[in-house]
This record gives C-alpha cells, sequence and structure tokens, in this order.
C-alpha cells in the first residue's frame, strides 16, 4: 500500500505544487495537557512565496484510498532555511489557542467538578465530556486565580489522576488510563506484534526511582485549627514516604491528591518506546500491549502517552509510540 498525506490550508486542498514540495509531514498526538502539534517541511528551491502564520491546517494520513483526520491546528512559525533552501511551518491544536490560554480570575462555592469543568467549557465554546465518577467530587471553595484555563485544568487534572483533551469541539476530563477518545468513547487498544515493529526500534526501561512506601498529603482542620495527614499506600516494595508539600483546604481534596500522586508515582516503574509501521487509528491515551516480543514484557498492560506519526517521501510512513505502564 502507497502511505498517503492530505493537506488542507484554510479549508481549501493544496495544490499540487505544495505537495511535490513536501518533504516530510509530522503529526504528534499527546495524551493530556500538552497540545498536540504539527510540522511541515517544504523542499524551497526555487524559493516560493513564504506562507504566514495564522493559517489553519488540517491533515488526514493513511495509505492511498483510506486515510484519517488527524486534526485541526493553527500555523504558529514558519522558519526559512538558505543554501540549501527549506520551509518548516509549525502548529499547535487549534483548540488550544484564543480562549484555552487567557489569563482568568474567578471562584466556584459548593460545585461539583462537573460544574466546573461545564463552566469552562463554555468560555471555550466547547461540549463537556467529564467522566461521572472524577465529575462527583465536590468542591467547597476553588479559586482560578490568575491562570489560563489550560493551565487551571493542567492543575485539576493532576490533582484527580486525571486527563484533559480540547479536541474536536469538546472538553474531555477523564480518568487517566480510561482509553476515551476525544468524542468521549473508548479508544481502540493496539496489541504489538513482532511484524508491526521496525527493526531496532523498540525499548522498555524498568526503574526503582518512583517507588514509595507511601504517599502522604495534609490538610488543614479548621475545627481544631491544626494540620492533619492522610496516607495512602504506594509500592510495598518501596523503602521511603513520599510527601506532597501543598496542603490542601479539606481531607477530601487531601485524600484525592495523595491517591493521584500514587498513581503517576507507580506509573514510573515502567517506561517503553516503540516505532511500528504507520497506522493513522493510534491515539495517545489508548491501551496497549506486546505480544510475540519479549518474555516479561508481553502482557503486561500499557498506556500510550504520546504518538508521533510521520511521513516523508523517502522513509514511507512510520508511527512512534511512547507511554508507561498503566496503572
Amino acid at each position: 500500500m502507497k502511505p498517503q498525506c492530505v493537506v488542507t490550508v484554510n479549508g481549501k486542498s493544496v495544490t499540487d505544487a505544495f505537495l511535490r514540495r513536501l518533504s516530510e509531514c509530522e503529526v504528534v498526538d499527546r495524551d493530556g495537557v500538552t497540545s498536540d502539534s504539527v510540522r511541515l517541511r517544504l523542499d524551497d528551491d526555487p524559493p516560493a512565496e513564504i506562507p504566514q502564520p495564522g493559517a489553519r491546517i488540517e491533515v488526514s494520513l493513511g495509505y492511498e484510498g483510506s486515510v484519517v483526520s488527524m486534526g485541526s491546528y493553527v500555523a504558529e512559525e514558519v522558519e526559512v532555511e538558505c543554501l540549501p533552501y527549506a520551509i518548516t511551518i509549525t502548529g499547535k491544536a487549534a483548540e488550544m489557542g484564543g480562549p484555552a490560554k487567557e489569563m482568568r480570575r474567578r471562584h466556584w462555592d459548593n460545585a461539583s467538578l462537573s460544574d466546573i469543568i461545564a463552566s469552562i467549557a463554555s468560555d471555550l465554546g466547547v461540549e463537556p465530556v467529564v467522566d461521572a465518577a472524577l465529575g462527583a467530587f465536590r468542591y467547597d471553595w476553588l479559586g482560578q486565580i490568575a491562570e489560563s484555563n489550560a493551565a487551571f485544568l493542567e492543575r485539576l487534572a493532576e490533582r484527580h489522576g486525571a486527563l484533559f483533551s480540547i479536541k474536536a469541539g469538546r472538553l474531555v476530563f477523564a480518568k487517566r488510563g480510561s482509553g476515551l477518545s476525544a468524542t468521549g468513547k473508548a479508544l481502540t487498544g493496539l496489541v504489538i506484534t513482532p511484524d508491526r515493529v521496525i527493526t531496532g526500534s523498540c525499548r522498555a526501561q524498568f526503574s526503582t526511582r518512583s517507588r514509595y512506601r507511601t504517599v502522604k498529603a495534609s490538610w488543614m482542620d479548621r475545627t481544631s485549627g491544626r494540620k492533619r495527614t492522610v496516607e495512602i499506600e504506594g509500592d510495598p516494595d518501596g523503602a521511603s514516604d513520599f510527601e506532597i508539600g501543598q496542603p490542601f483546604a479539606t481531607e477530601e481534596e487531601a485524600q484525592q491528591a495523595a491517591k493521584a500522586k500514587a498513581g503517576a508515582l507507580g506509573r514510573g516503574k515502567l517506561a517503553f518506546s516503540v516505532s511500528l509501521l504507520g497506522d493513522p487509528s493510534i491515539r495517545a491515551g489508548a491501551p496497549c500491549s506486546f505480544a510475540g516480543v519479549r518474555a516479561g514484557l508481553d502482557g503486561v498492560p500499557l498506556l500510550i502517552e504520546e504518538a508521533t506519526h510521520r511521513f516523508s517521501k523517502s522513509g514511507g510512513y512510520t508511527t512512534d509510540i511512547s507511554g508507561s505502564i498503566k496503572e
């Protein structure tokens, strides 16, 4: 099958001349807070008109007769190289600009996490999709103090062991490892077999650096005026305890934060990366596992945290993925 890359700029298909100049297209799909990105590299000999930042770029990748949309992006930077001549256009996910970057000062009283996410989604003009269990958590008071919506959502996600993404007109706030797409539906799991792996690219790293016996978080008891501590079990093989430095307003908030931190530390036990034959269905956030690759690695539940889809005239189409053990 012949790899294919389809690009539109400001809603219009690019010309054949553009495609002839296109030497490489890279789309990076990230799980959670970091914005997805696109990079287009063009041959520029003879020099063409320099494109301007701000254009809306849509990319589809796949194989002749069957391509899949990889998202919509806004061009942020255009770099021109001379002698030899080339142009590189880089962009970020369209939904992560504008209102998502605006600094806000506000607070919520006696509000559920679902209420808070819905309020932010309304600001962004997108539909909220919130995990029911996470969304039920209620805050007595929560402030967004001189933070952008994106930074505030990142803070909430870290506190709740969650991930958020703003894609395809939706703000998805889901439990890490839930495998939900931007539509709120389950992502297809990936089984990595030897025939899909590009030789020499598969690596797994086992580490003890993030192993802690317990995770502790403190909160202020308003009745007694004393600082109290909650404790969550971590790795039974850990030799020390981890304590979150920031105190929380309530016991429930401290408990939730400690649980989320224990999960984050647990993911550090195993990290992996591998390059595969190009597959546009692979998305960050999807569960995956190895099969028939190596004893000790096969069957371990993993989570894709980043998927880089790379199309080039010289190298064809590949998908590089990296991630960690699934909680």
